[in-house]
């Protein structure tokens, strides 16, 4: 085993420094490499749909299951579903979501109408971005038109 004098070798600061950067590149490298392991498991919930802004309150939210299912809540319905998604596309990944849902009367015209926008919004996404260190979800239409922002549960993950 060969030691190496850090004092007196003229290279060490230039070695350390590259061996932080090459350490940084490649947890970031990872990070956007494997965008599928920060869904699994995540619940979501609709802050904006469609430019309608500060819905944290409509009880409407859903859980990103491992095996590409998903369930949660829709309001007055329970949701479950299906989700594929292309974690190859940079920028804008690419999902596609199947939904379906219980079909329980429901006496609150406001839980339901943002349940049947929430399902419409979900079965119109084709696309999706991270913001906010992993903390939201832009969701996007076959336009790349934004259409939604879910924020992930703060007692979540």
């Amino acid at each position: 085993m060969v030691f190496v004098n850090i004092r007196h070798n003229p290279f060490a600061p230039i070695l350390l420094v590259l061996i932080l950067v090459i350490s940084l590149v490649s947890c970031s490298i990872n990070t956007v490499r494997h965008p599928i392991h920060k869904l699994w498991g995540s619940e979501w919930q609709p802050i904006e749909m469609y430019d309608k802004e500060n819905l944290i309150k409509t009880g409407i939210y859903f859980q990103f299951i491992k095996d590409h299912k998903l369930t949660g809540m829709s309001g007055c319905n329970q949701l479950f579903g299906s989700y594929e998604l292309n974690e190859n596309n940079f920028g804008l990944r690419q999902i596609k979501v199947s939904i379906f849902s219980t079909h329980l009367a429901c006496n609150d015209e406001r839980k339901m109408f943002y349940e049947v926008e929430f399902i419409k919004m979900l079965e119109e996404t084709t696309y999706y971005s991270y913001t906010s260190e992993g903390m939201k979800l832009e969701l996007y239409n076959n336009d790349k038109h934004k259409i939604g922002i879910l924020s992930k549960s703060h007692w979540w993950n």
